[in-house]
């Protein structure tokens, strides 16, 4: 993956911070596991291989990754195993911070790296996963700047989790990800009921699906299907290497039109 090429810092006004290409006090975080180091999207299979689900979620990495460079932001990868720092630097390039997952449950892990991004400095904070393809940086500053209004910021995923969240500094709230059931479809509804029991009340960003499934890997396909569809755009390495899988997700999907 060749990373894009950087704004040129003399196009900006050094006294304008809020303006500058990555003002410290906007972070965004995103949440990836190395595909080099074990199985990655392993409900994908058996409709795609291990190397097919390897380099279909590499590419959603690099599509995310890339988006969020031109973000008005400081962007950090934040990746898991520890051990894999080398290959997720190689792979991703210059650029990103990174920055290891701690240890525990999903949860665990988001509280740290907020609390990590605030006490760096950070005064708005957004988390994605990295398999939400078409997320782009104008997403990513959609997210920010809800934050000018808002304690909280959240984007629903349609399988009843979330993809997206932020917090402004003061507002942080570590309760919404301590005893969480991880991967359940209770798990946004839980998530705002929390936030509204402690005066937080949250922007909404639109419901976007992550690719878990073969029925999402389909839903994502027929999106494909239209030559203008903004994915195309936006998510360049995910549009080529879905197509090219193509042939192992079709009798997926004759099957699910069957049963309709």
């Amino acid at each position: 993956m060749t990373p894009p090429v950087s704004p040129d810092p003399g196009s900006w006004n050094a006294s304008d911070p809020e303006n500058a290409p990555n003002p410290a006090d906007r972070r965004i975080l995103v949440f990836i596991r190395s595909p080099f180091e074990g199985p990655v999207k392993t409900r994908l299979s058996p409709t795609l291989s291990k190397t097919q689900r390897r380099e279909l979620y590499r590419a959603f990495v690099e599509d995310i990754v890339s988006e969020f460079r031109s973000a008005r932001a400081r962007l950090t990868v934040c990746f898991t195993p520890a051990e894999a720092e080398t290959r997720v630097r190689d792979w991703l390039g210059p650029g990103p911070d990174y920055r290891p997952q701690s240890c525990g449950d999903l949860g665990d892990r988001m509280d740290r790296a907020f609390s990590s991004a605030f006490a760096e400095g950070a005064e708005k904070v957004i988390l994605t996963g990295s398999d939400i393809p078409g997320l782009t940086a104008a997403d990513a500053e959609k997210a920010l700047s809800a934050l000018d209004d808002h304690p909280v910021v959240i984007g629903p995923s349609y399988d009843g989790g979330y993809y997206l969240i932020g917090f402004r500094r003061e507002a942080y709230l570590p309760e919404v990800f301590h005893s969480m059931e991880w991967s359940r479809p209770s798990v946004f509804q839980r998530t705002i009921h929390t936030l509204r029991q402690n005066n937080r009340g949250p922007a909404r960003m639109p419901p976007r699906r992550d690719m878990d499934t073969p029925e999402d890997l389909c839903r994502l396909m027929d999106e494909l299907a239209e030559p203008d569809a903004p994915l195309h755009a936006a998510a360049p390495a995910t549009a080529a290497r879905l197509l090219g899988c193509g042939n192992d997700i079709r009798p997926f999907r004759h099957s699910r039109e069957a049963r309709r």
